[in-house]
């Protein structure tokens, strides 16, 4: 995919016509900053895989077994 300067112009190529977007990506603030940013009114997801990550480490932290 390359670099993020390179590829967000394709992504905001192919889905600017799209009316309700939604979004899936990890918790890279960069990625949420761009999204908010650009697509402001997109709902915006964590997928599981990441979510899931970073529920755990924070039990981890919270919970101290």
């Amino acid at each position: 995919m390359g670099s993020s300067k390179n590829f967000l112009p394709k992504v905001e190529y192919h889905i600017e016509n799209i009316k309700n977007k939604v979004f899936i990506a990890d918790g890279a603030q960069w990625i949420w900053n761009w999204i908010e940013n650009t697509y402001p009114n997109s709902t915006q997801i964590v997928d599981y895989f990441h979510a899931k990550e970073h529920l755990c480490d924070h039990a981890k932290r919270y919970f101290k077994e």
